[in-house]
Parts: C-alpha cells; sequence; structure tokens
C-alpha cells in the first residue's frame, strides 16, 4: 500500500491520480505529522510499503516571516514519521520530496546532484534538512530512501507559484483580461 503524506496539497493530488487508487492519503487535521502519538497510530494502522513523503509548509516568500513554524513543521514532520516508522517496527521505502531551492544560487548551469547545497530562505533550509535527514535514516537505520529534488513547475492548483501566475497572466492576456 502507498501512503501520501501532505495529501491535501497540490502535488499530492497529481500524485494520487497517477498511483489510480492505490494509495491512502494523510493530512491535517486527521494526521498532523508534528503529532508524534497520531503518527505512530496512523502507521501502525495502515502499514504502508511506500510513503511518499509531500507534507511540507511549501511557500518560500512566507517561510520569511514564519520561521519557526516551518522549521518545526517541515523538520519534526519528517523526524515524527521516520521514527513512528521505528516505533511500530516498519521499513517501507521513503520518498523525500525535496527541492532545487537547497542549492540556493549556484551562479552555473545546469545544476547537478552533485552541487552543495546552500539554502538561502527558511524553506529551503528545511528541505535540505528533510533531504539529509532521509539520508541520515538510511544509513543509520537502514531504511530504504528515495531523495529527489523538484525544480520549477507550473501548478494550477498552487497559484503562489511564480510559473503558475506567469502562466495565469498569458492566459488572462490571451483572453482580453
Amino acid at each position: 500500500m502507498n501512503l501520501i503524506t501532505g495529501s491535501n496539497g497540490s502535488a499530492a493530488y497529481y500524485l494520487a491520480n497517477e498511483l489510480r487508487g492505490n494509495c491512502v492519503g494523510v493530512a491535517r487535521p486527521d494526521c498532523d505529522l508534528t503529532d508524534f502519538k497520531r503518527v505512530c497510530e496512523k502507521l501502525d494502522e495502515l502499514r504502508p510499503d511506500v510513503i511518499y513523503h509531500l507534507a511540507s509548509d511549501a511557500d518560500v516568500g512566507a517561510s520569511f516571516q514564519r520561521v519557526p513554524y516551518v522549521m518545526h513543521n517541515n523538520i519534526m514532520g519528517t523526524v515524527n514519521l521516520f521514527e513512528a516508522c521505528r516505533r511500530v517496527n516498519i521499513r517501507p521505502v521513503v520518498m523525500i520530496c525535496s527541492t532545487s531551492e537547497v542549492y540556493g544560487n549556484p551562479g552555473k548551469w545546469p545544476i547537478t546532484d552533485d552541487f552543495t547545497m546552500v539554502p538561502v530562505n527558511p524553506y529551503a533550509v528545511s528541505k535540505a534538512c528533510q533531504d539529509l535527514m532521509g539520508g541520515m535514516y538510511e544509513k543509520a537505520y537502514g531504511f530504504p530512501v528515495v531523495r529527489t529534488r523538484a525544480f520549477g513547475y507550473i501548478n494550477p492548483k498552487r497559484a503562489t507559484l511564480s510559473l503558475t501566475a506567469f502562466a495565469k497572466q498569458i492566459v488572462d492576456v490571451e483572453n482580453g483580461s
């Protein structure tokens, strides 16, 4: 069984469609990943084979105004997820969804996986921590972890993304709005 964290988010919507119902999603308020006891209960109930960890507060701009919240939410949610797996004795494949934001402003292109992480905003710091945490749980505890780093994308369900806003402006101009 596949589990998607942050199932009320936009990326999770598209992933769930691709998995065609072969998944269960968790999100607030039913399962807040910062609530360790609740995460343990949910993982013990579901016992997933694969976890797509998409849950995150992903608003880069707002992360500067909510640093403590973003750090607690994104980092502790990830720690609780791995620790709950250990507590209920499961070893699912865990896909950590990180971001190209972890590279900061590298100054050359194309960016590759071997670039150094130099995050320049609170969101990116939290995602770099999630990424590194996944690697640590893989090495220290034998979790099968896949770490991805998504680059800019257009997502009609996330109006705050710059590429989405730009695409909407093009559509508005073409429609005479």
